[in-house]
């Protein structure tokens, strides 16, 4: 008897247990998802808000413009072009290794002083939603200037490090070759966070191997749910971050790194 009270016991101990972890779970899956929409809607009002003044600026408050299609898409291209250009302007002004994106024929760009000096293909490219539904006014307001990078993170280290032993004599020194840097086999990933909600992540092109590039988006996303939890507890907004996700020839990724400052500007076009 005694035995079979301590079993039911036990089960009845479990089931309870079992419920408050379903609960807790239920509850903070909940409070995390309409974290994440409040969120958006607060950035949502922020872009409306600035379309709007944008659309003031250009039109006029008192001039009704025409309804017809042709009107803006004529407006919004040559916004998206002005923008394009005014963040090249602006990158041309320093001396420093530049980053143009330009998503509409798939490259990607390294200038000095507004020159282009080399091209690389860009494999593969994902961009979040947001992206998208971001109104064409705020869009090219939103381009219009190049993004500075203020966070980032690489496989590979930024200068290739070489050892040499320390020559004894001048004369060992002048007659000691310099030795290149052994080859790297990292998986080369770096991600720029920037300025304006905008975190760049770039990939290596694996042929098929897909196995690096889980492992880094697994660490991105878990480093990204450990953010969200730190303004959940502090019940504050998160900033609201648009990605995109540019995948490169290994050689290229690496090349592209190495080219940048530490801190690189960056200027991006995107399509439509």
């Amino acid at each position: 008897m005694s035995d079979n009270f301590t079993e039911n016991d036990k089960r009845r101990s479990f089931r309870v247990v079992r419920l408050f972890t379903i609960i807790v779970v239920t509850v903070f899956i909940g409070w995390y998802m309409i974290f994440h929409f409040l969120s958006a809607r607060n950035y949502a009002i922020q872009i409306n808000m600035i379309t709007d003044s944008l659309f003031i600026e250009k039109i006029g408050k008192r001039f009704a413009p025409p309804s017809s299609e042709n009107f803006w898409n004529t407006l919004t291209e040559k916004e998206k072009n002005r923008a394009f250009l005014n963040a090249r302007h602006e990158m041309a002004q320093s001396d420093s290794v530049r980053m143009t994106i330009h998503l509409p024929d798939s490259t990607l760009w390294l200038e000095i002083k507004g020159l282009v000096v080399h091209t690389v293909l860009i494999r593969d490219v994902k961009l979040t939603a947001s992206l998208r539904q971001i109104p064409p006014l705020a869009k090219a307001w939103w381009l219009s200037s190049p993004f500075k990078t203020i966070e980032h993170s690489s496989t590979i280290p930024h200068e290739p490090i070489v050892i040499k032993h320390a020559p004894a004599d001048t004369i060992e020194a002048q007659n000691s070759p310099v030795l290149p840097p052994e080859p790297e086999d990292k998986l080369v990933y770096f991600t720029y966070k920037t300025d304006r909600n905008l975190t760049l992540h770039f990939n290596q092109w694996e042929d098929g191997n897909r196995k690096g590039y889980f492992c880094r988006k697994m660490k991105r996303e878990l480093k990204s749910f450990g953010a969200t939890l730190g303004y959940m507890l502090q019940f504050r907004y998160k900033p609201f971050e648009h990605r995109i996700e540019i995948t490169l020839d290994k050689k290229d990724a690496r090349t592209i790194y190495r080219a940048l400052p530490e801190f690189p500007k960056i200027a991006v076009k995107i399509s439509d």
